[in-house]
């Protein structure tokens, strides 16, 4: 997890939104944390992710270039 350093909160999706963009389910957003694949961001109780890594790995998924 990375500590918060200063995100405009248009960079930040939360997971639900993240799972949606990829197309994927929630418990599979988590599992992507997990692995490393994604990194969180928590802020008081909540997790998010950054938008562009986001994109970034819906982009290597879909083979398009990153």
């Amino acid at each position: 997890m990375t500590s918060l350093i200063a995100y405009k909160p248009d960079e930040l999706i939360n997971l639900s939104q993240a799972a949606k963009l990829l197309s994927v389910s929630y418990p599979t957003i988590f599992a992507l944390i997990e692995r490393g694949e994604l990194e969180s961001v928590k802020i008081a109780d909540r997790q998010f992710l950054l938008r562009e890594k986001v994109e970034e790995l819906r982009r290597r998924r879909s083979g398009e270039p990153i």
